[in-house]
């Protein structure tokens, strides 16, 4: 199987590399790159079987560099000091995932599921579905499960706990049931129509809440919601009826 090594650290890959010439004999690493842009470039250039993939470098996250390729057509190995929810929630979509210090039997356990899956000439299906996933732009969630992309990283939140969200500008205002938020770098639009499938509803061009959230509604032109939290959020006049149907009230 032809194999690159993305990991900005030096050390990293030199480690990974020599494992895998020992125990590894049918891996054939072609390149061991530091960065999102030239494991980008290697990739498009070397067509790998196999990419051994970093979580987080300096110029961005693996997931980011996955979002920018049209097509996932070769098998992925997570390699990442980092163990927490966002690994576990797509380790299936991918062959597995590595914790360093890196073992050798998990090492060579997941390259022999991904040559199984190489010589079975499998579709990289759940591959794409990865892809999907990190990018909240397609409107998906995993498991009732979203991923809100932040300036940090990373957000994994179930969408029952997302009581409203506030358009700014580019960005959205995400407010969780226990009372946190943060703002996400993606328009209230593009979490609209996946958010409205798990009992939200649109208000306002600026807010979209969730129904189980409310506390009180306050008449008017369109009157307001008052949500658990205190929050008051306007209801445009346009919305009001269709809004006011939900719970059987006419006016």
């Amino acid at each position: 199987m032809k194999a690159i090594i993305i990991d900005d650290e030096l050390s990293g890959r030199e480690v990974l590399r020599k494992l895998i010439e020992k125990h590894c004999p049918e891996v054939n690493v072609l390149r061991m790159l530091n960065s999102i842009d030239t494991g980008l470039s290697s990739i498009r250039e070397d067509r790998p079987d196999l990419v051994f993939l970093d979580i987080q470098m300096p110029d961005g996250s693996g997931f980011d560099l996955l979002n920018q390729l049209e097509k996932i057509d070769f098998e992925i190995i997570f390699v990442t000091a980092h163990d927490d929810f966002a690994i576990r929630a797509f380790k299936y979509s991918a062959v597995d995932y590595l914790l360093k210090p890196l073992k050798v039997s998990e090492l060579i356990d997941a390259v022999n599921k991904a040559r199984i899956r190489v010589e079975g000439n499998q579709k990289k299906e759940n591959l794409s579905f990865l892809s999907e996933r990190v990018n909240p732009a397609k409107k998906n969630v995993l498991n009732n499960k979203m991923l809100l992309p932040t300036l940090g990283g990373y957000h994994i939140t179930d969408v029952s706990d997302i009581a409203y969200c506030c358009s700014e500008s580019n960005y959205t205002h995400f407010h969780f049931v226990d009372g946190k938020s943060i703002l996400v770098s993606k328009t209230l639009k593009e979490f609209e129509s996946v958010l409205l499938e798990h009992n939200f509803f649109r208000i306002h061009r600026s807010n979209i809440i969730n129904l189980n959230c409310i506390a009180k509604y306050n008449k008017g032109k369109g009157g307001e919601v008052v949500m658990k939290d205190g929050a008051i959020l306007e209801v445009s006049r346009e919305k009001k009826d269709e809004f006011l149907k939900l719970f059987s009230i006419h006016e």
